[in-house]
């Protein structure tokens, strides 16, 4: 028999029927209370005490000889203290003779009442409004004003209408594709909210975010045996792919939408060990005491004469993914060969299998139509990270093979080591490029443009002078604009320079190698959008710290426009590439990173 326990009618620990109250009025006397025993329904259990209002939740149980109230939940009020969240069940007799009447209270220990303290009342609308004209300022007055209306549910017109513009922003600056019908699809006036359509697509794209497990997928060997030969000479290169060609194989492992299948070989030559072997990731490194840059790049064999300018002006580690056909191994061997005294080069490369005119490469459209390649795609931003994921230093900065760097670069960014073992530090280089001429235009139209290439400057200095004669101007302001070019270029100081993160920003830089920062995602290919998600990235997470180098630059060099970037351009709204830049800005990325 446990000690009694004055039960008050206001409490919500406690509830009653109606007609057990007119029946059975409350007795004057304190209850007895006795536990009841043996029955499970009744044992201890544990409550979870969440929400805002003071409920308690009751289930009817039904026995053969009389009716009980077990209590199975509570939600008390914000600012309630409850110290113990376990609960006993006892049973209260008005009196002896009342054997049919019977309740089932919960307390803490067996006799601990428990009290839930009434919310402070919320001032009548009439009380705020008085409340608000005594304020002085007229800021203030709107701002009060607005948090009165918002918390009573009301929302003004201008904010309804950006709220409204902000949903449709997810679903309207692209087309729509059919999406699969696996999914909860919204249907009728729901398949309009832009709301509930942006969530929806969220889910449908969730396992975009997996851009390290998708790279790995998409570069997984066939074969677990991992040859690896001594490579000395262009013919000791071609002889290692073209005996270990079937355990060099990477077959199509990928499937979902925006995805694409093109089988290829993959291989490394580094000039370092003179060794031949199949791609390996190495791991990260993480070292404050050591801080080194890797140049990482990407093109394919056509471009290779811009090599040679690109290793004149970086003396530090190269680190270049190379995409050729299966027919161009041997080419590609020769000229790597060319540049074995360069003991500081890591080549990755990407040989595209032979394409069978019945079974061509192909990209996973939204509606999961296969839209096809008969002559193969370029797989860009897996060349990147295959680049990236070869260096064994803490950076790398990353350009395309159309970009020549001031000679001063890797030395002054020796210079920032401490700064750098900051991994959210990134520093950016402003870009430039010829003005229009007749040169210029002789090397757009016959792509003979080594003279240019050779003028190119090579120090700040010489690229001022230049400037201020109107022979160079800054490159694609819209994806460049990282600082002020005039203040940039009158600048004597070496500190670094505050920067900032823009919309459609691109530029090239320096960045750190770890397991937090982002990935290039390998879905992106051939041209549009590559560079812009990997910012976007950065952006949404709002926790990098971009500075510009106050010495340095890039040098877009002048070259015939590719195909691909033309095609792209001319009809940008049809592009699978803008499609999906679309669907990831808006839907996916910004919720990618957390820390």
């Amino acid at each position: 028999m446990q000690n009694p326990v004055s039960v008050s009618q206001d409490d919500p620990a406690v509830r009653t029927t109606e007609e057990e109250s007119e029946n059975h009025p409350t007795p004057a006397t304190q209850p007895e209370i006795v536990p009841v025993a043996n029955n499970p329904k009744t044992s201890l259990f544990e409550s979870k005490l969440k929400g805002s209002s003071s409920e308690v939740t009751v289930r009817n149980v039904e026995n053969k000889l009389q009716r009980k109230w077990t209590v199975i939940g509570v939600k008390p009020n914000r600012g309630n203290v409850v110290e113990r969240k376990r609960w006993s069940i006892a049973e209260v007799k008005p009196n002896p003779d009342a054997a049919s009447q019977t309740k089932l209270i919960p307390m803490f220990s067996s006799v601990v009442q428990v009290t839930h303290p009434k919310p402070k009342p919320k001032p009548s609308f009439t009380q705020a409004v008085a409340k608000l004209r005594s304020t002085t300022t007229t800021t203030k007055r709107r701002t009060a004003m607005s948090s009165i209306l918002s918390k009573r549910g009301f929302v003004s017109p201008s904010e309804k209408r950006a709220k409204v513009a902000k949903a449709k922003r997810s679903t309207k600056n692209y087309p729509f594709y059919a999406l699969p019908a696996s999914y909860d699809q919204p249907t009728g006036e729901d398949n309009q909210n832009p709301v509930l359509r942006a969530d929806f697509m969220y889910k449908q794209y969730e396992y975009l975010l997996y851009d390290r497990m998708i790279f790995s997928r998409m570069t997984k060997y066939d074969f677990a045996h991992r040859p690896q030969a001594t490579c000395r000479n262009a013919r000791e290169i071609t002889a290692y792919f073209d005996d270990n060609i079937e355990k060099l194989f990477v077959s199509c492992k990928d499937g979902g939408i925006f995805s694409h299948c093109q089988p290829f070989f993959l291989f490394q030559y580094s000039s370092i060990s003179q060794r031949c072997q199949p791609f390996e990731r190495q791991p990260y490194v993480d070292s404050p005491n050591v801080v080194n840059t890797t140049l990482t790049t990407q093109f394919s064999l056509n471009r290779f004469n811009r090599f040679p300018f690109i290793l004149q002006r970086w003396p530090g580690y190269v680190s270049v993914a190379i995409f050729v056909k299966q027919s161009e191994v041997s080419a590609l061997a020769e000229k790597m060969a060319q540049f074995a005294a360069e003991r500081r080069v890591i080549y990755t490369v990407y040989v595209q299998k032979t394409i069978d005119p019945e079974n061509p490469p192909f990209y996973m459209m939204p509606n999961k139509e296969k839209r096809l390649y008969p002559k193969g795609l370029y797989p860009l931003n897996i060349l990147r990270d295959l680049a990236i994921e070869s260096i064994h230093t803490t950076h790398f900065f990353m350009i395309d093979a159309d970009v020549f760097l001031s000679k001063t670069l890797y030395a002054n960014l020796r210079k920032y080591a401490n700064l750098l073992t900051n991994h959210k530090v990134v520093m950016f280089i402003p870009l430039f490029e010829y003005a229009n001429s007749a040169a210029l235009q002789r090397c757009y139209n016959t792509n003979d443009c080594d003279q240019l290439w050779k003028q190119i400057p090579t120090v700040k200095e010489d690229l001022r002078i230049r400037y201020n004669k109107r022979q160079i101007v800054q490159f694609g302001k819209k994806y460049h604009d990282i600082t002020p070019i005039q203040p940039w270029l009158r600048n004597e100081d070496s500190r670094p320079i505050p920067s900032r993160f823009f919309e459609f920003m691109e530029p090239y830089g320096v960045f750190s190698r770890s397991m937090y920062d982002p990935f290039y995602h390998p879905y992106f290919i051939d041209y549009g959008g590559d560079k812009q998600e990997y910012f976007i990235r950065m952006y949404n997470v709002g926790k990098y710290i971009p500075y510009v180098l106050p010495a340095d630059f890039g040098f877009n060099i002048p070259h015939m426009v590719t195909s691909r970037a033309s095609k792209y351009k001319e009809s940008i709204m049809e592009q699978p590439m803008y499609v999906q830049t679309m669907r990831f800005k808006n839907l996916c990325l910004p919720r990618r990173i957390r820390w």
